[in-house]
Parts: C-alpha cells; sequence; structure tokens
C-alpha cells in the first residue's frame, strides 16, 4: 500500500529577506565546487552548492552554515548536494551548525544535505541540523554520522541504497526520525523521539544496538523486509512500540514498555523474541499473526487485556517466559489464542516460575 501523502512542511513557504544574512557571512549562490574547500565561520547558502564528484567539502568545527530560502515552495529551497566528499569536524564543545537563516527554524525551511552516488568516506562528527526537509539525504552513498543531531526536520535522515553507520546522536521533533531502503544500517546508541514515526525500515539490513527509542506519536520502529538485529534498545512511550513485517533476525536484551498501544506486532516474521521485558503497554504486550516467530525468556506483565495476543491460524511458540507474579488463575488467562477451539494456539508450558533476571536493562536504561 502507497504511503499517504505528506502535507507541505511549514517552512517551505515562508523566504527569508536579504538582511537575515549574518555580516561577513561567506555567501554562495547556486555554485559547484571543484577544488577542495573549507567551511568556517559563518557560511550563507541560497539557491543550490554542488561538491563535485573529486572534491572534499569540509567543515570545521564551530562553522554555522545558514541556508536561505528565496522562492516559496515544495522542493524550491536552498540546498547542498554532494557527489564528492563531505566531512565534518565538530567537537563536542563547538559542534559545526547547519540551520536556516531564521532565528528560529521550522521544518522544510531548507531542502537538507543530499549525499547522490558519493561511494567515498562521507563523515560528519558532532554537527546539528536544524529545519531541513531532509536533514541528511543519502542515495547510493557510504555516510558515517557520529553525535549528530537532527531537530524539527521533517525527516531527519533518509538513506537508500546505501552504507550508513550511525553512533550516538538524536533524531528529534520531525515527521519521521530516520528511514531506511534497500540499505546496510548500523545504528547504536542513538536517540529517536518525539517524531510522528521514529525509525521505518524497508528491505534493509538493520542493526539497532542501545538504541533509546520514545514519545513516538504512531510507531517507534516499522520494518518491512530485510533482516533485523535489535540488542538493548528501549522502545518506550510510542503509539506501536515495534512493527515487524516480512523480516527475519532478533529482538533480545530490550524493554517494550509503557507504549499506548502493542508492544510489538510480528506479522510474516521469522523473528527471535529472547530476554525482553515486555511490560505495561496498553494494547497487547506481543501480538503475532503467524507461527514463524518465537519468544522465550521474556518478562510479560501488566500489559493491557493481553499479555500475547495470536491473531492467525497458527502455533506460536511461547514457552520458558515468565508471566508477572500477580497473574492469577492458570497462565494462559493473558495470553489469547492458549485456549481457543480452532484458532491458532499459544504454546506456553513450561514457564518459567522466577522471574528472569535481566542485568542488561540497567545498563541501557541509563
Amino acid at each position: 500500500m502507497p504511503s499517504p501523502e505528506r502535507a507541505p512542511l511549514p517552512g517551505a513557504m515562508r523566504i527569508a529577506p536579504a538582511a537575515t544574512a549574518p555580516e561577513g557571512a561567506r555567501v554562495y549562490r547556486d555554485e559547484i565546487l571543484v577544488e577542495d574547500t573549507v567551511w568556517r565561520g559563518e557560511v550563507v547558502v541560497e539557491g543550490s552548492v554542488m561538491v563535485s564528484p573529486q572534491t572534499t567539502l569540509t567543515v570545521e568545527p564551530g562553522a554555522v552554515v545558514r541556508f536561505r530560502r528565496t522562492s516559496a515552495g515544495v522542493g524550491a529551497g536552498p540546498r547542498l548536494l554532494v557527489q564528492g566528499r563531505f566531512v565534518v569536524r565538530g567537537s563536542a564543545e563547538s559542534p559545526a551548525r547547519f540551520t536556516s537563516v531564521f532565528p528560529e527554524s521550522r521544518p522544510g525551511d531548507w531542502e537538507g544535505i543530499v549525499l547522490l552516488g558519493s561511494q567515498k568516506k562521507n563523515e560528519l562528527e558532532h554537527a546539528r541540523i536544524e529545519g531541513a526537509a531532509i536533514g541528511v539525504d543519502a542515495v547510493y552513498s557510504t555516510v558515517y554520522l557520529r553525535d549528530v543531531g537532527f531537530h524539527n526536520c521533517g525527516t531527519g535522515g533518509r538513506f537508500q541504497d546505501g552504507v550508513v553507520s550511525v553512533s550516538g546522536g538524536e533524531a528529534l521533533g520531525g515527521d519521521a526520525g530516520m528511514e531506511f531502503m534497500d540499505s546496510e544500517a548500523d545504528v547504536r546508541d542513538a536517540s529517536i523521539a518525539r517524531n510522528r514515526v521514529g525509525l521505518t525500515v524497508r528491505d534493509s539490513s538493520l542493526n539497532l544496538e542501545g538504541a533509546t527509542v520514545t514519545d513516538n506519536a504512531t510507531v517507534g520502529l516499522s520494518v518491512a523486509g530485510g533482516r533485523i538485529r535489535l540488542e538493548r534498545n528501549l522502545f518506550v512511550g510510542n503509539g506501536t512500540g515495534l512493527v515487524l513485517e516480512g523480516c527475519e533476525g532478533s529482538v533480545a536484551r530490550g524493554r517494550i514498555a509503557g507504549n499506548r498501544e502493542a508492544g510489538m506486532v510480528l506479522t510474516r516474521s521469522r523473528v527471535k523474541v529472547v530476554a525482553n521485558e515486555i511490560v505495561d503497554n496498553a494494547g497487547a504486550g506481543l501480538r503475532v499473526d503467524d507461527g514463524r516467530g518465537a519468544a522465550w525468556g521474556n518478562v510479560f506483565e501488566n500489559n493491557g487485556r493481553y499479555d500475547l495476543y495470536n491473531a492467525g491460524s497458527e502455533v506460536f511458540r511461547a514457552m520458558a517466559n515468565w508471566w508477572g507474579e500477580s497473574a492469577s488463575g492458570p497462565i494462559g488467562k493473558k495470553v489469547f489464542g492458549a485456549a481457543e477451539a480452532g484458532r491458532g494456539g499459544v504454546l506456553l508450558t513450561p514457564a518459567l516460575s522466577v522471574k528472569p533476571l535481566l542485568p542488561t536493562l540497567n545498563y541501557i536504561a541509563k
């Protein structure tokens, strides 16, 4: 099913007056960089700046790159297009900043940083990207992000047919935190919060480790196809924590808690769900539509009407889990499919009689 068309971003229609360019700033207007270039101090971009295939653009610590929109409309804003190499050398004390010329940025004030067919070692370190339609849009490119923050962008990062490594940083307050399509992605210790959708993954390989995915309005992580490895992540306070469809891999040693709908949804997925804390979700803790996955060594407790809900016709295996101190009566009381004639069953026994110790939760909660 095609995704619904998104409404134009609020910044797409506001044009910045010329006076908003800081005094003394270097101004680029529709230029092509053909020699290695270093940006430092204040830089203003109007229209498009293109980094040609044999050229490296380096941005120094503390540099502020401001994008000034001169034409209203979706796709008509200023952008940085990189076909060569892009290196951002910010520091923790002096991060590089990419923003609009307005005092307060809005999503869509500028188009973003586009990496197009750049297989070179593009590196962004200690950078803050604000108010872009898409903060970093990497297509057929290789990019490494370390402590990069996407703030108030339409989409923080979009990665298609490439290789991406993300270490630390955050994607906050956008329509989508990060999107991965037909890519190889390694994401560690990132914070994805307060977006409409946290992370979306399509036909990609994703390693997600030590991430905090919280308070995203509709879903924390949505995967359609591909292979996943999710380790030691927090999915807390989202609409639904995780939706995994048509993929394979594992979800292990994480905390899936306090989501407003289901904690996790598995559909046509060969996924191992192992040693997670799945608690306090308003809907089902775990909803499955078939028996391709399995769950063991998990803690299920205080979810909505059901800790586990099998909506399909196949048997789902959920032995060797712990179902809560307060559970009364049969173990399957809060498991739909445990005793439903003519429906897909859930195999529950033997169950754990002692709550398993999940020490990694103390580590990722810091």
